[in-house]
């Protein structure tokens, strides 16, 4: 199971009219309700962005001003697959337990992939400093 922190935020997605989706973020104490792109997290300067192309399983997610850098970590998901791929670079391998830094090696994040019911997949990314935990959770809504 992902650690359950206080600082941990829940993704969840919806759809909107069209082919693009909407992301609802909010912590687990179910306050500050947080939608669309970016989101200035409550006790971290990272702004996460997440959202998905065209009604696909393809999920982007970009941190921006991580410690002062500009560094942009995309992944991705492909056909429901295990599979997860990195824009800066690839991890050999498609093991459940991914270490991504950041070029200017301030910040070291740690991915891990979690099943749900139904084929889809959990990114849980939180940083090592413990400043700042993230969790990521698409779900599928009922």
């Amino acid at each position: 199971m992902p650690p359950n922190h206080t600082s941990c935020l829940e993704l969840q997605q919806y759809k909107l009219s069209g082919a693009t989706t909407i992301q609802a973020v909010w912590s687990y104490n179910n306050t500050s309700c947080l939608e669309l792109q970016q989101y200035k997290l409550s006790g971290a300067t990272t702004i996460q962005a997440v959202w998905s192309y065209n009604n696909t399983s393809c999920l982007e997610l970009q941190q921006y001003k991580l410690s002062g850098a500009t560094t942009i970590q995309v992944v991705w998901s492909y056909n429901n697959t295990s599979c997860l791929e990195l824009q800066q670079y690839k991890l050999s391998g498609a093991t459940t337990i991914q270490v991504v830094w950041s070029y200017n090696n301030t910040s070291c994040l740690e991915l891990q992939q979690y099943k749900l019911s139904g084929a889809t997949t959990v990114q849980v990314v939180w940083s090592y400093n413990n400043t700042s935990c993230l969790e990521l959770q698409p779900y599928k809504m009922s």
